[in-house]
């Protein structure tokens, strides 16, 4: 029998992580994060929650067996917020849909400047999604736009679209934690140079892909030591960036053509897109 169901925004989803895995952990204070950006990462030795996960631990931050954890599911959603689809976000929001801790179902939108209204985006964050930021241009520009982004365009579009939530939905600055970049064009370590400077905390462009549901799933890390998945989508981080996570995002299994949401169950299981809208 699966655990309870929790749906989560990403920067929920991040947040409840933290906090439990470091409980369970009991960590002391005054722990040195490493440093050597090229060495191997080790859980637990030289990286150490809250401050550091490593993306190549595959066995999660509990030692808990999988049967008894409880199932997440991050709902996120990326593009413009008008009336074509302001209607089906308060349906999800107003679902009365709750987790199994009594908490109501949230979701996380990436949101770009063009096409949007920013009244529906204040309305929806007053329901209780997450806001974050689709880059100011979002889909309006092409991918190539996206993989010669200057340090001052890079600074426009991570900085400028936070600009306009806080102006135009009147959403407080620190509200803005989650950053994807379109098509998802990571832009490597001036990108999440420039996502620490604006104060984010958290980026959700780079992709991991598995290839069958046996493989073991991905968690959210930092990038405190190198990146271990390769970067076929823009490049990787070459640097430390030590207070950023990366939640990333797991291609659906058979994948060919564009990208589509997996549902990862405990047991290791998995369910397709088609399969999830019967869910209920």
């Amino acid at each position: 029998m699966l655990s309870p169901k929790r749906t989560f925004s990403l920067q929920r989803v991040c947040k409840h992580f933290i906090a439990v895995s470091a409980a369970f952990l009991s960590l002391t204070s005054g722990q040195n994060l490493a440093s050597d950006f090229n060495k191997e990462c080790v859980q637990d030795v030289n990286c150490h929650l809250p401050d550091c996960f490593c993306a190549n631990n595959t066995q999660g931050p509990l030692t808990v067996a999988a049967q008894n954890r409880p199932q997440i599911v991050a709902l996120s959603f990326s593009d413009a917020v008008n009336e074509r689809n302001f209607g089906y976000y308060i349906e999800m929001l107003r679902s009365g849909w709750k987790n199994s801790n009594g908490c109501p179902v949230s979701l996380t939108l990436f949101v770009p400047d063009p096409w949007t209204n920013y009244t529906m985006v204040q309305k929806l964050w007053l329901e209780g999604a997450e806001i974050a930021s689709f880059g100011k241009s979002g889909y309006s520009q092409s991918s190539y736009h996206y993989k010669t982004l200057s340090r001052e365009l890079l600074e426009e579009e991570i900085g400028g679209q936070k600009d306009n939530f806080v102006i135009k939905a009147k959403i407080p600055p620190d509200a803005i934690k989650g950053f994807r970049m379109p098509y998802f064009e990571s832009g490597s370590d001036e990108m999440l140079d420039v996502l620490k400077e604006e104060g984010y905390t958290y980026d959700s462009t780079l992709l991991v892909n598995r290839q069958t549901l046996q493989e073991a799933p991905s968690w959210p890390a930092t990038f405190t030591y190198e990146w271990p998945f390769a970067c076929k989508h823009g490049r990787c981080p070459t640097s430390n960036h030590s207070s950023l996570w990366e939640v990333c995002v797991c291609l659906n299994v058979g994948c060919l053509n564009g990208f589509h949401g997996f549902l990862l169950r405990p047991d290791g299981e998995g369910r397709t897109t088609s399969e999830i809208r019967h869910l209920r």
